[in-house]
């Protein structure tokens, strides 16, 4: 999808039919969607053209459950908005850093306990690799799927790491998706091994270690899915990073090694 000044003044313009005093949009982000902190209302809006129902509903059941979670915007219908051929979300807008990672820890742990017993939309299946990449890319998601297979499956956040928790709560529900128990942990001991962050390893002891050869599995298909991201945002320095992260994670650790 491409993100346009469209998609921006039609966050605006929904927030104002709603009561919200927007003075300076600011963009947070641009992805799969756009993410635009309306100033002063403290609220956060999405903007994508498809698929931030699952989102919205993930989050309603868990923050019915007084789970630490970044709730939807008070003052604004909890709601998938429509118009123009796009879809927006509110958020609360919170402020603070990543903060105590054994709290962060203790957090995702809940949330994907609870989450065993959710029952709506969620992510299933894996990305394939597109043309170009180079082939390791390929090679570990087909080597992850058979790695998987047979394992119990449960719905997790799908994307944890240090900015997506943020004043005590988790957000960026957006990729919660059916995996192997070990999937949460073994995103943030991607970021640990691959990017340094000690807080995400912090993060990672506080979640259930589970199946040592469908982690690693799981920490390589975590950075094939990194590749594909960097290559559908055109970064091709960030592709080249995790390629070769990832030829040199295969050569020195074999499958069945624990992270």
């Amino acid at each position: 999808m491409t993100l346009s000044n469209d998609a921006l003044a039609v966050a605006v313009e929904v927030a104002t039919l709603h009561g919200l005093r927007v003075g300076s949009p600011h963009v947070l982000a641009k992805g799969a969607a756009l993410v635009v902190a309306l100033e002063p209302a403290r609220v956060v809006v999405k903007v994508a053209r498809s698929g931030l129902a699952r989102e919205l509903a993930v989050v309603r059941w868990l923050a019915a459950r007084q789970l630490p979670v970044v709730a939807p915007a008070a003052g604004m219908p909890p709601i998938v908005h429509r118009r123009g051929g796009w879809e927006l979300t509110f958020w609360q807008r919170l402020a603070g850093g990543p903060g105590d990672p054994g709290v962060a820890g203790a957090a995702l742990r809940a949330i994907d306990e609870a989450l065993a017993a959710y029952d709506g939309d969620v992510k299933r299946g894996w990305s394939k690799a597109p043309p170009g990449l180079p082939a390791v890319v390929g090679e570990t998601i087909a080597a992850a799927e058979r790695a998987f297979a047979g394992a119990p499956l449960r719905p997790q956040h799908g994307d944890p790491h240090d900015g997506n928790w943020l004043g005590g709560r988790w957000l960026d529900f957006e990729d919660v998706r059916m995996a192997p128990p070990e999937w949460d942990r073994a995103c943030l001991l991607f970021c640990s091994e691959a990017d340094g962050d000690a807080w995400a390893a912090r993060v990672a002891a506080e979640l259930p270690a589970g199946d040592r050869a469908r982690t690693e599995a799981a920490i390589r298909l975590r950075a094939a899915s990194s590749a594909i991201w960097g290559a559908s945002r055109g970064d091709h320095a960030h592709v080249e990073r995790r390629v070769a992260w990832l030829t040199a994670r295969r050569a020195a650790t074999p499958a069945s090694c624990p992270p």
